[in-house]
């Protein structure tokens, strides 16, 4: 994670971790670093809504920091709130193309969610303009292009929504295969060896019962 990368997960699990930010949180001098912190602490613990309101004081201050972004929107659209992801999502896109960062680490993952808030507003053409710019930084995404099929589908295009399908199929496929060539073959001598101490142990056990 792009949290965890600088700080490392070890902090998120450190047992005071949570009174000490309320302290500070307590005494108003509470940075952004500090309701980033906090936020992945609360998400490491399953504690959506405590989550949700650090995360939206990031967003406020920072609305650029993607991941943090993509983490927000992801809650509020599990939770149904749906006209927030989509502010949410186009707000800090807005500011990413402003600032020729779309394309950084989390963009595709944020896009992808935006297309997801266009999608089940209604706002099908949205959903398919975003999608299609997701697809242009991470082409491979295939639950992206089974989404975006749909919304296609939805739109009346079924040549299109049928292309988008197939292409999705064909990736799952092709990514199936490279995983099976990149997993080493298991190790004939333990294979052997591990057979041998079986049939060694059946033939004690034989031998144990008749003595």
């Amino acid at each position: 994670e792009q949290f965890e990368d600088v700080t490392g997960p070890t902090l998120l699990e450190t047992p005071d971790l949570e009174s000490a930010m309320q302290r500070i949180l307590t005494q108003g001098n509470a940075s952004v670093a500090t309701h980033a912190t906090i936020a992945q602490y609360y998400l490491r613990h399953q504690r959506i809504e405590q989550c949700t309101v650090h995360l939206e004081q990031v967003y406020q201050a920072v609305p650029g920091a993607i991941r943090f972004v993509q983490q927000l929107t992801e809650l509020y659209l599990k939770t149904d709130r749906l006209d927030e992801p989509m502010k949410v999502a186009s707000m800090t896109v807005e500011v990413l193309e402003e600032t020729e960062m779309l394309g950084e680490k989390y963009s595709a993952e944020l896009l992808d969610l935006l297309g997801d808030s266009y999608l089940r507003l209604g706002r099908v053409d949205d959903a398919i303009s975003t999608y299609q710019k997701c697809l242009k930084l991470s082409e491979k995404r295939v639950e992206t292009k089974r989404r975006l099929a749909t919304a296609y589908r939805q739109a009346g295009n079924q040549e299109a929504a049928d292309f988008q399908e197939n292409e999705a199929d064909r990736l799952s496929v092709d990514q199936l295969v490279e995983q099976a060539e990149q997993t080493p073959p298991p190790d004939v001598n333990e294979t052997n060896s591990e057979s041998e101490r079986e049939d060694t142990g059946g033939t004690d056990a034989v031998i144990e019962r008749q003595d």
